[in-house]
């Protein structure tokens, strides 16, 4: 199952975005990044199978006491100066933009009629079917392996559901 991670573009050339995102699961309102312009959001790929947020801050500081009995009238110290926001999302996770995902629910909302479920069954057992059908040629004790052949076979209908996602995400893109 895939997760995303949605991003909404801000300001007057719509170059600025703020990501909205969840940190539990059926979370109600979702949480979101800044919108100013301090902040900075990048996207990077995770290794593993576990999303996380990294924010670094840089504030602006007095050197020494002098200078923030000379300067203090200001009442600058501790400003912040830049954030950025990194989010590390596994590879299985989605970045979309909130039009996007709207498109996305779209489509998937169409794949929910009995006729569509129907046909994605019928896809799904022949994908499995011939891709069982391979590794049994490749490796005949498979034949006779019931736990190897179950495994395998939540394998290709976990890989066959994956495709079915990425093709709906390329649709919307």
């Amino acid at each position: 199952m895939s997760i995303s991670v949605l991003y909404q573009n801000v300001g007057t050339k719509g170059t600025e975005n703020v990501q909205i995102y969840a940190t539990k699961a059926n979370q109600k309102k979702p949480g979101h990044t800044q919108a100013d312009e301090f902040t900075t959001n990048t996207i990077k790929k995770a290794s593993g199978n576990t999303a996380t947020l990294k924010t670094s801050e840089t504030r602006w500081e007095y050197k020494s006491h002098t200078a923030k009995v000379w300067f203090g009238i200001a009442k600058e110290n501790h400003k912040l100066t830049k954030r950025t926001n990194t989010f590390y999302l596994p590879s299985s996770w989605l970045h979309l933009s909130t039009s996007q995902a709207k498109k996305l629910q779209g489509q998937m909302a169409k794949m929910q009629t009995p006729q569509a479920k129907a046909q994605m069954k019928q896809q799904a057992e022949a994908y499995v079917k011939a891709k069982m059908q391979a590794a049994v040629a490749k490796d005949p004790k498979l034949a006779t392996d019931q736990a190897a052949q179950a495994k395998l076979t939540k394998q290709y209908t976990a890989e066959f559901q994956s495709q079915l996602i990425k093709k709906a995400v390329a649709s919307v893109k």
